[in-house]
């Protein structure tokens, strides 16, 4: 096995490929994906072992999971279960991969970062230069969120209103309704008056 690589913002895709490889190795990468205990309150032995099996690997991979951690990624999953690999992977890769504009930034300000034969690849060539910005493009490419997706308008029965300056004007108010944007939940609503 390859020595561990330290999760660190600027090392997410690499530590994210070195767990899963690992997990891999370990018969573990399932774990990873949110498989659960092959057999939950069983009373056979052979299934009570594979479940044995299954929770050792588990806690292997969840071990190198935090042989990766620094003390700052070590408080980011304070308060998860230590030998809950999932919810360590998810913690963790949430924290890089968020679509929120704090990871987009994020994204971009390591993509801007990259420099060629840094002091952490002193004698990298342009190939490997070109993977890493590759790399970091794709990931900020991930981050943007999609084009927002309007339903064509939905029209509820108007009403009528009396205008406030000119009581002889009648106003037709219609409440239009669109479908959820993908940039927050559930749905906007707008209101359009139209002049009679």
């Amino acid at each position: 096995m390859s020595s561990a690589i330290m999760l660190s913002p600027a090392d997410h895709t690499k530590w994210k490929h070195h767990i899963s490889s690992t997990a891999l190795s370990l018969g573990a990468f399932s774990i990873l994906k949110g498989s659960k205990e092959p057999y939950p309150g069983t009373t056979d032995s052979d299934e009570k072992k594979e479940n044995r099996d299954w929770k050792k690997a588990g806690e292997k991979i969840a071990g190198a999971i935090y042989a990766t951690l620094d003390e700052a990624h070590q408080a980011i999953v304070a308060d998860v279960e230590p030998t809950d690999a999932k919810a360590l992977w998810d913690r963790l890769n949430g924290q890089y991969e968020k679509k929120d504009i704090g990871g987009r930034f994020f994204a971009m300000q390591n993509l801007m970062a990259i420099s060629y034969r840094d002091a952490e690849h002193p004698t990298e060539s342009l190939l490997e230069f070109g993977n890493r910005v590759v790399d970091g493009s794709k990931k900020l490419q991930n981050l943007i969120p999609d084009e927002p997706k309007y339903e064509k308008e939905k029209v509820t029965t108007p009403a009528t209103a009396t205008c406030v300056s000119n009581g002889s004007h009648k106003v037709n108010v219609v409440q239009a309704t669109f479908s959820p944007s993908t940039y927050t939940p559930g749905f906007t609503a707008s209101v359009k008056v139209l002049w009679l």
